[in-house]
């Protein structure tokens, strides 16, 4: 495996052990073509996906045009899809945020239901992923 991606074995080993992929964009994608990982898999895989996690939060509670570069160090698509996910989550969840204010006081269901979206953001992400098919970058 090392050699077929491009990695020293005792570096290779070490990622391995640590349950940590520190490969190139390049590697990255033999790994997953010498797996046979779909792309949700290789972020799994590779220990990308707390951060990718930690990423879409951030991206839909706030600017989201500020986190497609880093999204694309985790998630290797095009930019243009990426920018299309990010805004799409976001406009998503901010509808979530919306129906939780009102002059009545608000829907704490709403509020649920938004925090909800936040727990499960990733699944939220590969499911608009899914919905537009695009090539890797």
């Amino acid at each position: 495996m090392a050699r077929v991606v491009g990695h020293e074995l005792h570096a290779y080993l070490r990622m391995e052990e640590t349950d940590g992929w520190r490969g190139t964009d390049r590697q990255s994608a033999a790994l997953a073509d010498l797996l046979g990982l779909r792309l949700p898999d290789f972020v799994t895989v590779t220990g990308r996906n707390a951060r990718l996690g930690e990423l879409l939060r951030s991206a839909v509670t706030t600017r989201w045009q500020a986190y497609v570069r880093p999204v694309a160090k985790v998630v290797p698509l095009e930019r243009q899809f990426l920018e299309s996910a990010l805004h799409g989550l976001h406009q998503d969840y901010q509808g979530h945020m919306a129906a939780t204010l009102s002059w009545g006081g608000g829907r704490s269901d709403a509020g649920d239901t938004a925090r909800d979206f936040l727990d499960r953001i990733v699944e939220h992400f590969w499911t608009r992923v899914q919905e537009r098919p695009a090539s890797p970058a």
